[in-house]
């Protein structure tokens, strides 16, 4: 799956190495992360938990 490359900027408050979910993921829908060449989304399920998939 090739990356997205529609152009948008988040930024996001990083303290003591944590992040809210709700600065990642946003209305627009899941993050995409791309790691060693593969491409993953980050959303949050219907029961409100995170789920990291390929």
């Amino acid at each position: 799956m090739e990356p997205d490359h529609r152009s948008s900027q988040r930024y996001v408050t990083i303290r003591d190495n944590v992040v809210q979910s709700s600065q990642l993921l946003c209305k627009e829908g899941p993050l995409r992360i791309l790691h060693a060449g593969e491409q993953y989304q980050l959303r949050i399920t219907r029961q409100g938990k995170l789920i990291l998939t390929k």
